[in-house]
């Protein structure tokens, strides 16, 4: 059996001018907020912080000095957790500026390391230092690294080329 054979449609086709979208932008002098989620992987393999200990780290770091109640003020919007302040102290991120006394409040203050992981950390987000590798932040070990940490790498080797 021969194979059907269609006549050929001639068919029009519209053939449209290129159009050219004119659009203003201003250009942005900091981009701070680009790599933040980098910075903060690099500050939870480095360091052991969560994400809720980043974030009230950085809230704290802008407020110097705090009492409890600022201090609690801001933890409301995090997960339910009480021991969080206490944590804190346990772990060496914030130390007493002032110890509580008789009719006076205890007064907070971030600890020396603490303020050193936070100036790291806007340092790295202002362009100012390179984010190191995060294969050279943990600990040697004879295991391949995860793919989330290969991922990684490869960001952080793209946004230390730019710098």
């Amino acid at each position: 059996m021969k194979p059907r054979k269609y006549p050929e449609r001639k068919v029009k086709v519209r053939h449209y001018k290129p159009r050219f979208i004119m659009a203003t932008r201003k250009q942005v002098n900091a981009d701070y907020m680009k790599y933040l989620r980098v910075v903060r992987a690099w500050a939870r393999f480095k360091h052991g912080i969560s994400l809720d200990d980043f974030e009230m780290l950085c809230f704290l770091y802008s407020e110097h000095i705090f009492d409890a109640d600022q201090y609690d003020h801001y933890r409301q919007i995090f997960g339910f957790s009480q021991a969080r302040r206490v944590d804190f102290i346990n772990r060496g991120l914030i130390v007493y500026f002032r110890k509580p006394g008789t009719g006076q409040r205890a007064i907070y203050e971030l600890s020396a390391q603490a303020k050193s992981i936070m100036r790291q950390c806007y340092a790295m987000l202002a362009g100012e230092k390179p984010v190191p590798s995060i294969k050279d932040v943990t600990p040697k070990s004879d295991k391949p690294h995860h793919f989330a940490t290969r991922q990684y790498d490869r960001v952080i080797k793209k946004i230390n080329s730019k710098i």
